[in-house]
């Protein structure tokens, strides 16, 4: 599986409209249709992730943490190289949680997407594209043992694995390049698998 670079903020309620207007204000945006992913808590576990989403067990593995990394005006972020592995569930199972041992979070989520190129650099792309090099960019609201929860994340990919630390971060520069963008402070900033063990254990 190719590897992807990623950092993510959790912040409490609900996401205000600025939040969301700033979003939508840096490139195409698609809405991704809402669904529920169950995780399974692994509590301890930090580098590691499981969960079924739409009939696929999907596992993720943090092989670097890169620590706490200034990305911009009020933003600093963890960052951790991950690789992921999936694997399609037979039959019709595979979407709720199979015991109380799992988390399930209900997302709404808003995409969108930069590519790299070598001649111009970074571009805003449709969404839905598949560039060989670039950054997923998400806004997520998550509903979660009815508690609200929103969520930005920032996930490099591409084949050039050394390349991708770099491409977040000028994601990020060309995400954070105006004053209207949240604040996400590094006390925001977890990976998704040390999230859960925090929640599971509120």
């Amino acid at each position: 599986m190719l590897p992807t670079v990623e950092a993510r903020w959790f912040m409490a309620g609900r996401p205000a409209g600025e939040v969301q207007r700033w979003f939508e204000r840096r490139g195409p945006v698609t809405n991704a249709e809402p669904r529920t992913d169950s995780y399974l808590c692994l509590p301890g576990m930090t580098s590691v992730g499981i969960k079924l989403r739409e009939g696929k067990l999907e596992v993720k593995r943090r092989d670097i943490d890169f620590g706490l990394v200034p990305l911009g005006s009020r933003v600093t972020g963890r960052l951790g190289l991950w690789r992921k592995w999936s694997f399609t569930i037979a039959g019709t199972a595979g979407t709720e949680a199979p015991d109380g041992d799992w988390i399930s979070i209900e997302k709404k989520r808003r995409l969108r997407k930069y590519a790299i190129n070598g001649i111009s650099g970074l571009t805003a792309v449709d969404p839905d594209s598949f560039p060989e090099r670039g950054c997923s960019v998400e806004l997520t609201e998550m509903n979660v043992r009815d508690a609200e929860w929103w969520s930005v994340g920032f996930e490099a990919f591409g084949r050039d694995e050394a390349r991708l630390r770099n491409t977040l971060e000028l994601a990020a520069t060309a995400c954070l390049d105006s004053p209207d963008h949240p604040a996400l402070p590094a006390e925001s900033s977890f990976d998704f698998p040390e999230w859960l063990t925090n929640l599971s254990h509120a």
